[in-house]
C-alpha cells in the first residue's frame, strides 16, 4: 500500500504543475511531459525516455519513494497515451532490486515489460475446447488476425461498467474502422456464459470467450491488468498501438464522432 503522504504529494504535483522540486521530495512529473506535444512523435519518444532515465537516476538511492511514485507516473503515461514510454519505464523498474511494488503495480510492470509498441504482439490461440465464439467467419479461427491489414483486439468483461459504456462507443465507430481496413476482435474475460452472450450478441463482430476470466490463456499472454484494453495489431503480428479507451483510439486514428440522426 502506497503511503497516503506520497499519494497526496504526487496529486499536488500533477494538479498544480509544480516545477523545480528538490530531489528529497519526488519526481516533478510536469517537467517530464513539458513540451512533448511540439516535436515529432519520434523526437518526443526519445526526449521522454531521456527524462524518465533522469527521473530514475534521481531516485536510485531512495527505493521506497521510487516504488511509491512509480504507479502514479505509469498512470500519467497511460492517460497521455505514452505506452511505449511505459514499457521503457517498466523494464527499468523491474531491474530495481531494492524496490518493493504493490501487486497492482507489479502486474502493470509485467504487462508493459512484455507488451511493447513496435514489437511483435504476444502469440495466442483461440482454440480452447470450451470456448464460445460468436460471429466468427468460417474456418478463420487460426487466421483471425489475417482477415484485414490490421485488427483491433479488445479485452472486456460484462461485469466491467467501463466496458459497458465503451462498447457502444466502439460500435458507433465500426464503419470508420472498416474504412481504414481495421477488423475487430473481442476477447471476453467473463466466467458466466449467459452474461457473456447477452452482451456479445449486441455487437456484430467476432467475439471469443473461454469463460476462464482472468485465468484465460489469451489474457495471460498479454498480461492484461485492466478492462477494457485495446491492442492494434498489424497483419504480420506487430503491435502498432495500445489504448485504454475509445477516446485514445479515436485520437490516434483521427476518427470522427458519429453524426446523430
Amino acid at each position: 500500500m502506497v503511503p497516503l503522504f506520497y499519494r497526496l504529494l504526487l496529486l499536488c504535483i500533477l494538479l498544480l504543475g509544480s516545477q523545480g522540486l528538490e530531489a528529497q521530495n519526488t519526481a516533478a512529473f510536469p517537467s517530464i511531459f513539458q513540451g512533448l506535444e511540439i516535436p515529432t512523435k519520434e523526437v518526443s519518444a526519445l526526449v521522454l525516455e531521456e527524462r524518465l532515465s533522469q527521473w530514475l537516476e534521481s531516485l536510485k538511492d531512495r527505493p521506497g519513494l521510487l516504488a511509491a511514485s512509480s504507479d502514479p507516473l505509469l498512470e500519467a503515461l497511460e492517460t497521455k497515451g505514452y505506452f511505449k514510454a511505459a514499457s521503457f519505464l517498466s523494464q527499468q523498474l523491474l531491474q530495481q532490486e531494492r524496490c518493493s511494488f504493490s501487486r497492482a503495480t507489479q502486474r502493470k510492470l509485467t504487462h508493459y515489460s512484455i507488451v511493447e509498441e513496435g514489437q511483435p504482439a504476444p502469440l495466442f490461440s483461440l482454440k480452447h475446447p470450451a470456448a464460445i465464439r460468436l460471429h466468427f467467419p468460417e474456418n478463420s479461427v487460426n487466421q483471425i488476425l489475417e482477415r484485414a491489414p490490421k485488427t483491433l483486439v479488445l479485452f472486456w468483461s460484462s461485469s466491467c461498467s467501463h466496458c459497458q459504456s465503451e462498447l457502444p462507443r466502439l460500435a458507433a465507430l465500426q464503419s470508420q474502422l472498416e474504412g481504414q481496413q481495421i477488423a475487430l476482435l473481442s476477447i471476453s474475460l467473463d466466467t458466466d456464459k449467459g452474461m457473456y452472450l447477452d452482451t456479445a450478441r449486441q455487437y456484430a463482430w467476432p467475439h471469443y470467450s473461454d469463460l476462464l476470466g482472468w485465468e484465460s490463456p489469451v489474457a495471460q499472454a498479454f498480461e492484461v491488468f485492466a478492462t477494457p484494453s485495446f491492442f492494434l495489431i498489424e497483419q504480420g503480428g506487430r503491435l502498432e498501438k495500445e489504448f485504454l479507451s475509445v477516446a485514445q483510439l479515436k485520437a490516434y486514428l483521427g476518427l470522427e464522432d458519429p453524426k446523430k440522426s
